[in-house]
């Protein structure tokens, strides 16, 4: 089964043809879930793992063994215009989505997985005092950011290294489980297509363990700031 004409989903088995002798599907770890469950919302960290691949590579592998998922109908189809503001050399996770301003701080890299605290909106027009914290040389600057355009231009005249990426996304999302969740996506970028995979949860082991499972050919598996840097400033 084909979705995008490239990730080729491998549904889970059937529950009777498993206890006929079929292979069983895996189970994935819920060690320290509950510890995490218990913390109020805006105190959990969510971890994120992504993957790109280029319009030109093979078939992409998504192995849905381990969750009740019986058809392409469990997954919504979601369609973003984002704008993405890049920085050389930043995991700065910052995006225009609906003429606001949204910011994922990025809290550690792991083993090729991010931890994200909980995500920052700011609607235009913004004071320099409101960025202040993730870009402390717009103290020099202390007047109203009226849009994105003079975001950056604010940006590059206290000499950060920043440019403005529109992507188009094309998104199917599923809620694997009430932590888990899965994002297989279709990126234009500077009328590149790109091909992306993110699984996201509170669990960093069962996030890791589910990107080592369902996906075996991994692409550049990088964040959307580090993606984006590496084809943008190289």
């Amino acid at each position: 089964m084909l979705l995008f004409g490239k990730f080729q989903i491998e549904l889970p088995p059937k529950k009777e043809n498993v206890e006929n002798g079929g292979t069983p599907v895996f189970q994935i770890s819920s060690s320290g879930l509950k510890d995490v469950e218990a913390m109020p919302k805006k105190q959990r960290i969510g971890w994120e793992w992504r993957s790109f691949w280029p319009e030109n590579c093979s078939s992409i592998p998504v192995h849905l063994a381990p969750f009740p998922i019986s058809s392409l109908n469990d997954f919504e189809n979601i369609t973003f215009q984002d704008t993405y503001i890049s920085i050389k050399r930043s995991l700065l996770n910052l995006k225009i989505r609906k003429e606001k301003l949204v910011y994922k701080p990025v809290i550690e890299k792991y083993d090729h997985l991010l931890a994200f605290s909980h995500k920052k909106k700011f609607p235009f027009p913004l004071g320099w005092e409101e960025l202040y914290s993730l870009f402390p040389r717009l103290l020099y600057y202390k007047g109203v950011i009226l849009s994105s355009h003079d975001l950056v231009l604010c940006l590059q005249e206290s000499h950060y290294q920043a440019c403005l990426i529109p992507l188009q996304k094309n998104i199917c999302r599923c809620e694997m489980t009430e932590d888990l969740r899965l994002e297989l996506s279709q990126i234009m970028v500077h009328d590149q297509l790109w091909y992306s995979v993110c699984i996201e949860g509170l669990n960093i082991l069962q996030v890791r363990e589910c990107a080592n499972l369902m996906i075996p050919q991994k692409g550049e598996v990088r964040g959307y700031a580090e993606f984006l840097n590496k084809h943008e400033h190289n």
